[in-house]
């Protein structure tokens, strides 16, 4: 009876350490590597995608594969706005962004135009993280375009690592559940 008791005390304890402990995903893009995302629970990391060749043997594609009547269905847009907007407050400050590094260089064969193009690009990116900020916390991102002047060229780095706790990840998830099931009983209407 004790052993099973100290059994159930150390499954508790590792339970929630687990619980508490932080998730940390990491999203890394650019023209050489191409795209890569890892997460690293404790001590463990793993690679989500790429995929191993392991795990990919595992993994069905059937999803890829549509009816004609699946192809047919057009989404409700309240519906959309609806799941867009749960997702939003279901989330709420719960997700830190620890690090985002955008590097890019950018040329166009005028001068001029490569100029006015680094503004834009600066303006959109800062005014979508931004918009990021109001749903989850950005520490200091770090933004930097590259003009190249009189040369046609492009290429992006992107480097991020995003941070949350595993407990609010699973409220996440409950809460979007339940807002999702009260979407499709009331036919796109939140209540």
């Amino acid at each position: 009876m004790q052993i099973l008791l100290i059994i159930l005390f150390i499954l508790v304890i590792i339970s929630l350490v687990l619980l508490f402990s932080t998730l940390r995903i990491y999203i890394n893009y650019s023209k050489e590597k191409k795209l890569n995302i890892a997460l690293k629970l404790l001590w463990f990391k793993f690679n989500v995608y790429p995929l191993n060749k392991f795990i990919s043997r595992f993994v069905d594609n059937s999803f890829n594969k549509l009816n004609e009547k699946d192809k047919q269905k057009k989404i409700e847009f309240t519906k959309l706005f609806n799941y867009v907007t749960t997702v939003i407050s279901s989330i709420n400050h719960k997700i830190t962004v620890n690090e985002l590094n955008i590097k890019m260089t950018i040329g166009i064969n005028d001068a001029a135009e490569t100029a006015i193009a680094c503004g834009a690009l600066y303006s959109s990116i800062y005014g979508s993280i931004g918009l990021i900020q109001n749903i989850i916390y950005v520490n200091k991102p770090l933004v930097q375009i590259i003009p190249i002047y009189n040369e046609l060229t492009a290429s992006i780095i992107f480097k991020t690592e995003l941070k949350a706790k595993v407990i609010s990840i699973l409220i996440i998830a409950l809460k979007l559940s339940n807002n999702i099931k009260k979407i499709n009983k009331n036919k796109g209407r939140c209540k």
